[in-house]
């Protein structure tokens, strides 16, 4: 969808205070005490988008607009330890937003399910241009609406610095008024979007690879496509702290001619982040700067965005 890109920053955003550790070390597990923990953050995000953000264009062929944000934005999560460290649950804020998981150890790695809802539309700290009702409205203002995401995703993973995770993932889309449709019926936002993903794991090297496939109720407005990334991690000279350098490239066609611009839609996606994080026994500091770009041979659809974060977690 067209603003996946401004999603994927507040997401990454969201992450500072639990996952990237996580991420880049995969599934080896600490000796961890039976019985609850509490995981607490706080990050402040400054956003930069570009693109057709005004409420109101007269012409697709407009320059493009800045719009910029700074917020604060808390995380929480609970985390209840099985005796015999055969496993754990998870409640509060991770990948998708608001989820509850069960990650289960079996005799080679790590079986994990997970369940969410989008945090960012029920803390409503997504740009309030994402939405709107007919984003191809000229001349008029165009009103914004609310949409719902819920989400569902497995995973296996094996070994620890060296290691493999298969994850799938979905995503269900409901826009509350999607009134695209009504420009044309080969438009249609509301639907679902499937990622099969495989990481490898080579030490302070990951490299992952997604086949995406987004299926809505217009054809216009599905697509197929994929994303490659790479992560590298860098410990540095203070015991703790470490530098983490990532990219990732992605390619979207869509499946039926574009009715409002009469050309089959192309999309390539790039991301770029640097990341500094200082982790102890009980606490993470990390600061991210990350940039981001869509090119479509639609040039009303192409965006960039940046993103600075500062955030801060701990664990009682």
């Amino acid at each position: 969808m067209r603003y996946a890109i401004k999603f994927s920053f507040i997401f990454l955003a969201t992450l500072l205070p639990f996952q990237v550790s996580a991420q880049i070390s995969g599934p080896s597990e600490q000796k961890v005490e039976p019985g609850w923990l509490v995981k607490a953050g706080i990050s402040l995000i400054s956003m930069k988008s570009t693109g057709q953000l005004d409420d109101k264009i007269d012409s697709y062929d407009e320059d493009p607009q800045v719009e910029e944000r700074i917020l604060p934005l808390p995380t929480l999560q609970l985390i209840y330890n099985d005796r015999g460290e055969t496993g754990n649950w998870l409640f509060g804020s991770k990948r998708s937003g608001l989820v509850i998981e069960r990650r289960q150890k079996t005799g080679i790695g790590v079986f994990a399910v997970e369940a969410g809802v989008n945090l960012f539309s029920l803390v409503k700290v997504d740009l309030p241009t994402n939405d709107y009702k007919n984003p191809y409205l000229l001349g008029e203002t165009r009103d914004t609406t609310g949409k719902s995401q819920i989400t569902q995703t497995a995973s296996y993973s094996v070994g620890k610095a060296l290691g493999l995770t298969l994850r799938g993932r979905r995503e269900d889309v409901k826009f509350e008024e999607d009134e695209t449709p009504e420009v044309d019926s080969a438009l249609g936002r509301n639907g679902y979007k499937e990622t099969a993903t495989a990481e490898l794991r080579l030490w302070l090297l990951g490299l992952s690879y997604s086949s995406i496939s987004n299926n809505t109720e217009g054809e216009a407005d599905s697509y197929t496509g994929y994303n490659q990334s790479g992560t590298l991690r860098i410990p540095l000279f203070i015991k703790g702290l470490m530098a983490v350098v990532s990219g990732s490239y992605g390619e979207a066609e869509y499946e039926a001619i574009h009715p409002v611009f009469n050309v089959i839609r192309e999309d390539i996606t790039e991301n770029s982040t640097f990341m500094l994080m200082y982790k102890s026994e009980k606490r993470t500091i990390q600061f991210m700067t990350s940039q981001s770009k869509t090119d479509s041979n639609i040039d009303f659809f192409d965006q960039s965005a940046s993103v600075i974060s500062l955030g801060a977690s701990w664990e009682f």
